[in-house]
């Protein structure tokens, strides 16, 4: 058996390293699209009952 060389070994850990940037990089990618979706999610939802609270209200002052 031949003794695995150091210059074999570096390349299979640069090789691991990549492997693991590249994952790093998808996962963050995926948790900032997932965070702005529920951003505009919670927004949207947050407008909606300020719009509706502030219809409620106006309604409530017309039927005086």
């Amino acid at each position: 058996m031949t003794k695995p060389t150091r210059g074999n070994h570096l390349h299979l850990s640069l090789k691991r390293w990549t492997l693991m940037i590249i994952i790093i990089r998808w996962v963050y990618r995926k948790l900032k699209s997932v965070i702005t979706f529920l951003q505009s999610f919670l927004l949207q939802a947050v407008d909606q009952q300020l719009l509706e609270a502030f219809l409620s209200g106006k309604l409530m002052r017309f039927s005086d």
